[in-house]
């Protein structure tokens, strides 16, 4: 039998699409071309983490302080957000958009924080990366980006499928990579091996699942290079993730992480 398969979050608007018909629907949206409601979910450090509704358009930083209720130490300084899912490009709140020409996509929010640009699908495209899922991941000033980059790229390399050569040797070889940086025992060269092979992989496999190896890796080298050439210089062991003040805030919440 034919068989229609959906998101849950795509049947949920169905009662009211029909109830207020599309143009009402549409109008609750905040961005020309992203109307309605979207689910947002956001989780790491924030009070709040959940899932929430909300018209489409808004901002991380009204996902993080409105509904996430801000970080979960406010003594701790906001790092970084993965925007939409783990394959979407990481944004940093002290990055400001620079799209002075009127006739640019971001042209409205030119000097703004990444943060403040509305999560919204074509902006996010010309910010350099992607709306995705809408569910964000939060990180504070504790995080050490190298150790988080491993402990995503882990994930995908146990991931591949590993019919495609290009992912599964890629994904391999980038943990590799990360896991020398890590040890403390690579040198520039790992480094640009760290930018070469996501490269050779993007757009060289059936699916599209290098590609969201690729991306989040990039990203995380571009905004954050910095603390990729100092974990070449000195290595980064497993104890820089947390300090001790963000872990004893999860075990208060159960462990939730």
């Amino acid at each position: 039998m034919p068989t229609i398969v959906n998101n849950l979050e795509t049947i949920a608007t169905v009662p009211g699409l029909i109830e207020r018909g599309g143009e009402a629907f549409a109008a609750l949206g905040r961005v020309p071309g992203d109307g309605g409601t979207r689910l947002y979910g956001v989780s790491g450090h924030v009070a709040r983490p959940g899932v929430y509704e909300a018209p489409a358009g808004i901002t991380l930083r009204e996902l993080i302080e409105e509904f996430g209720g801000g970080l979960l130490d406010p003594s701790k300084k906001l790092k970084a957000v993965i925007p939409g899912g783990s394959s979407t490009p990481v944004l940093r709140p002290d990055r400001f958009v620079n799209a002075p020409d009127p006739n640019h996509p971001l042209h409205a929010y030119h000097e703004k924080s990444e943060l403040d640009v509305p999560m919204a699908v074509d902006l996010y495209r010309a910010l350099g990366t992607m709306l995705g899922t809408c569910c964000a991941t939060v990180m504070d000033e504790t995080v050490n980006m190298v150790e988080a980059t491993r402990n995503l790229m882990h994930f995908y390399q146990h991931e591949s499928c590993g019919q495609c050569t290009p992912c599964r040797e890629g994904t391999g070889w980038i943990l590799d990579l990360l896991n020398l940086i890590t040890a403390g025992r690579a040198t520039e060269r790992e480094l640009d091996l760290l930018v070469e092979v996501p490269n050779n992989m993007m757009g060289n496999t059936i699916c599209a699942f290098a590609d969201g190896t690729a991306m989040p890796l990039l990203g995380m080298i571009r905004q954050f290079p910095d603390e990729f050439r100092e974990a070449v210089r000195r290595g980064e062991p497993l104890g820089v993730r947390h300090d001790e003040t963000t872990r004893s805030l999860f075990e208060g919440q159960g462990g939730r992480a």
